[in-house]
């Protein structure tokens, strides 16, 4: 049996008889269908015809790796259409032909790049969770940065996955417009794998970041469960050196189920009365649940200045932890790339210095790096 299935749906045999042979000579197992195949089944290739899109289910596209389109005419609606869908290219047919085999090549090293990285790691990556029950306190900016410095300065694959459902918040800082989002794989829940995690990123262009976004509607947000949570984490802890987690602040079930799967909670303090108060109370509702052993839970003070009245030793004295970081405050220097969602890190050795870009970098060099031993 080989080892990629392929499915091809068009009812015209032009297309469908000498794509069949071309796929059967690379050694796949195709099935050649008309309007639609079977959708509990998994495939490395789907080709899907102009002729039959319209009558496919969007949960179709969810299904294989690789999603192409087969367009017999070409049109900007037509394009925009088959990308909403997940397609990872579409073909003009007949002009386009030889296409194909480049983009099935590409698809081939795709899906050997992923099952490469799988059976390398025996113990999976590390899940970061940036946790913080007040608002304001720059989680989601420390762990969009952090993503980006492994990503760009370490070579490190990145997953940022961002649980804030409702209204989101790590696509408007990186400037991304998704079209899909995690609460697209709850039809596909109980045969997740990561080529359907692939289908619904969206990468950061200037940094290639992988990020998974939530659903940006709050009646899509309350269908997400702590089982799709679960097991979203766990298996892209196989495939990834690190998921960066960005928790939302308000505690539920979501919230509770990836603190729960994080390899570290880092909690972003910042030096005020109000957030120390509030972190007290949240580490006492963590401690109940077991959640912040020396080695999982650590703080992060965040928009430090010479001017705070409390200091990092006035924090550990009220609070009785010892931060592993702290991140300066640079108001000016970060506004312009937060305004016009341009990354902080781009290529390896090229950083938009500002204080906190220095901080983080120092940040993964003492803890993250080192304790990987890399």
């Amino acid at each position: 049996m080989s080892t990629y299935r392929a499915a091809i749906i068009t009812n015209n045999d032009q297309i469908k008889q000498p794509l069949k042979e071309q796929l059967e000579n690379k050694g796949m197992d195709v099935d050649a269908g008309g309007t639609a195949i079977d959708e509990s089944s998994f495939y490395h290739f789907l080709f899907v015809g102009e002729d039959v899109f319209d009558r496919q289910s969007p949960n179709m596209f969810q299904r294989a790796s690789v999603c192409i389109g087969l367009l017999q005419e070409r049109s900007f609606e037509n394009v925009r259409n088959w990308m909403k869908q997940g397609a990872e290219d579409v073909v003009l047919i007949p002009d386009e032909w030889d296409r194909l085999d480049e983009l099935i090549e590409y698809g081939l090293e795709k899906i050997e790049r992923a099952t490469t990285i799988s059976s390398g790691s025996s113990i999976g990556g590390e899940v970061l969770a940036f946790y913080s029950a007040k608002g304001g306190s720059g989680k989601t900016l420390l762990a969009a940065m952090l993503s980006q410095c492994l990503k760009t300065q370490y070579d490190k694959k990145v997953l940022f996955l961002d649980l804030n459902a409702q209204f989101g918040g790590a696509e408007g800082l990186m400037a991304l417009e998704p079209v899909r989002n995690y609460s697209d794989l709850l039809p596909v829940l109980n045969e997740l794998s990561i080529h359907h995690v692939h289908n619904v990123t969206t990468e950061q262009e200037q940094t290639e970041l992988e990020v998974l976004s939530g659903p940006s509607h709050p009646e899509k947000a309350e269908e997400v469960t702590e089982e799709l949570v679960q097991k979203l984490i766990r298996l892209c802890k196989e495939h990834y050196d690190y998921v960066i987690v960005d928790v939302p602040s308000f505690f539920q079930t979501i919230t509770y189920t990836a603190l729960t799967e994080a390899t570290k909670i880092y909690y972003p303090l910042t030096p005020d009365t109000m957030a120390i108060r509030t972190f007290k109370q949240t580490k006492a509702l963590l401690d109940r649940l077991q959640l912040t052993s020396k080695d999982k839970f650590q703080l992060i003070i965040n928009k430090t200045e010479t001017k705070n009245e409390i200091t990092e030793k006035d924090i550990k004295n009220i609070v009785g932890i010892e931060a592993v970081g702290k991140v300066r405050a640079d108001f000016y220097g970060i506004q312009p790339f937060i305004n016009m969602g341009l990354p902080f890190y781009t290529k390896k050795g090229k950083v938009n210095q500002t204080k906190p870009t220095a901080d983080i970098n120092r940040f993964v060099q003492k803890n993250l790096v080192k304790m990987k031993g890399k």
